[in-house]
């Protein structure tokens, strides 16, 4: 679930465009 490259491999891949607007703001920096 922390690891970018492994989750949006597949289960992030349809929901990237939401799932990264949030949940991967606060992990990014």
């Amino acid at each position: 679930m922390l690891s970018a490259p492994a989750a949006p491999a597949a289960p992030a891949a349809p929901a990237a465009p939401a799932a990264p607007a949030a949940p991967a703001a606060p992990a990014a920096p």
